[in-house]
């Protein structure tokens, strides 16, 4: 992208189907960082932790999600933090 915009500053969720949901995020020695019950993009994780950016580093995130069918799915994985 040419624009100068900046692009992918939030980790977020997209789900669709679901009743609710709640994803963590974690650093590399199992300490969470980041919280939230609120899919919203603007409420996603910006890379910040007590008010400080986090390091270039990989993060772990865990998602739980009940479904419509009140069944609970649960989602893991890394997300790679890069300046």
């Amino acid at each position: 992208d040419l624009s100068g915009e900046p692009k992918n500053n939030t980790f977020y969720p997209t789900l669709g189907g679901y009743k609710t949901m709640h994803m963590e995020i974690f650093n590399r020695w199992g300490e969470m960082l980041f919280e939230t019950d609120d899919p919203a993009p603007d409420r996603g994780w910006n890379g910040i932790y007590n008010g400080e950016v986090c390091s270039q580093d990989v993060y772990v995130y865990s998602l739980r999600v009940i479904g419509f069918d009140d069944k609970e799915y649960k989602y893991h994985g890394t997300v790679h933090l890069l300046r």
